[in-house]
């Protein structure tokens, strides 16, 4: 059985009769991805960093959204008089926009030497079969974290509205700003 880190791998590459599609992400960071068409030894060699990107990008995930959970809540709860919720935002984003730009600049700096010399194609392949290999314990996990978010706001709200109030909407500008870049794409 594969493991989550083969699954991605797999899922940036697309079989062609030259070999295989790349799909690589573009080195800014909102724009469309490139596409190099790469051969067996190549692709083997861009995989090992896609895992690296994967390990680091997790870790990076994982610290970002306890970053921003805990500045967009401690300064609220002990600091309330001295912190409003658009500084707490502020302060929060501080920490978020890093750990999202960080691991994006380390696996571009680390592919760049790799697909510079490739040559790009005009073939395309949709995030339909990228999401395909998506492994079910990130989804289950989403899941989970999501109910006992609600569960969590439903107890905040009964035991101290004004103030859960404030950290859910300082979240919520949060996660609208740090979305829209993906939407505008989308246009």
């Amino acid at each position: 059985m594969a493991s989550w880190s083969d699954e991605l791998v797999e899922a940036s590459f697309k079989a062609a009769p030259e070999g295989y599609v790349f799909q690589s992400p573009s080195p800014w960071l909102f724009a469309r991805p490139h596409y190099y068409l790469v051969n067996g030894a190549q692709k083997a060699v861009i995989g090992e960093f896609i895992r690296k990107r994967a390990r680091f990008g997790m870790v990076s995930g994982i610290v970002g959204v306890v970053g921003v959970l805990t500045l967009a809540t401690v300064p609220l709860v002990f600091f309330g008089q001295y912190f409003g919720p658009f500084s707490t935002w502020l302060l929060a984003m501080a920490v978020f926009v890093p750990m999202m730009i960080v691991p994006h600049i380390y696996y571009m700096r680390l592919l760049r030497p790799i697909i510079k010399d490739l040559p790009t194609t005009d073939r395309r392949f949709t995030i339909t079969l990228q999401l395909a290999v998506m492994p079910k314990w990130a989804l289950y996990t989403g899941i989970i974290c999501g109910l006992f978010a609600v569960a969590l706001l439903w107890f905040g709200f009964a035991a101290n509205y004004p103030l859960t109030r404030d950290i859910y909407f300082t979240i919520a500008m949060a996660h609208v700003l740090a979305e829209a870049p993906f939407l505008l794409r989308m246009i």
